[in-house]
């Protein structure tokens, strides 16, 4: 027979849990760095049912307007809507059966409705065994950078077709930009133009010495903020 003791007995299990403390640690770092990027990042399960999110960082929440708690368990799908072409979408469905990485610009919508132009870039996240075991997504608006590219087009289409003759001049003083109005003036074609100083008018006898000077000294001042605008009249 086993008599008890008279005080219960502590039994002590010791672990050794370094590894674990530093997998946890650095664990933490990355979704801190995660929440705290500039642009937005998501996470999906291709393992689940219509491969949903399930991370969201602040910078997405910031982009979308939809938090973590509505935006995960669902496909990124919910942010399409009328405007959304099916190129990009199309692109995007292929890379990710196919499991490759891929680059795309689509409108999307915030929560609020409003339409924005969105950079999604995707890459699969594959394990050890080379497994794809999530997709990870990185979301910026791009929406300022799309207006630029429509008004510079509205203003590459006016100084093309407008019947002025317009070229630009780089800062080594060679021809950067000719329309074609000031081709058809010259009667000159592009290559004896872009990228000849603009000397070689002179050389070809269409303007006098004098009135090149006077040009180039007008530039100077327009450069260094002297003047805001000049203009020369002279006979070709």
């Amino acid at each position: 027979t086993w008599d008890a003791p008279e005080s219960p007995l502590l039994i002590v299990s010791a672990r050794d849990i370094t590894d674990r403390i530093a997998y946890q640690e650095e664990l933490e770092l990355k979704t801190e760095a995660m929440d705290g990027a500039p642009v937005g990042i998501s996470i999906s399960d291709p393992a689940q049912a219509d491969n949903p999110l399930v991370y969201v960082n602040d910078g997405f929440e910031q982009i979308t307007g939809y938090s973590e708690e509505e935006a995960t368990g669902r496909n990124c799908r919910f942010l399409q809507g009328e405007a959304t072409r099916e190129e990009p979408v199309a692109e995007m469905r292929a890379a990710i059966d196919a499991e490759r990485p891929v680059d795309v610009e689509m409108r999307n919508y915030r929560k609020d409705g409003s339409m924005f132009w969105n950079r999604v870039t995707i890459a699969p996240v594959r394990n050890d065994e080379g497994e794809v075991t999530n997709f990870i997504g990185f979301q910026e608006d791009i929406s300022d950078r799309k207006k630029r590219e429509r008004e510079l087009g509205r203003y590459e289409t006016i100084v093309e077709t407008v019947d002025d003759g317009i070229y630009t001049i780089d800062e080594n003083g060679r021809f950067a930009f000719v329309n074609e109005s000031y081709k058809e003036l010259m009667g000159l074609q592009s290559t004896e133009l872009l990228g000849h100083e603009s000397t070689i008018l002179i050389e070809k006898g269409m303007l006098a010495p004098e009135i090149l000077d006077q040009a180039q000294d007008l530039n100077r001042k327009l450069r260094d903020g002297t003047i805001d605008s000049a203009s020369v009249e002279t006979t070709v």
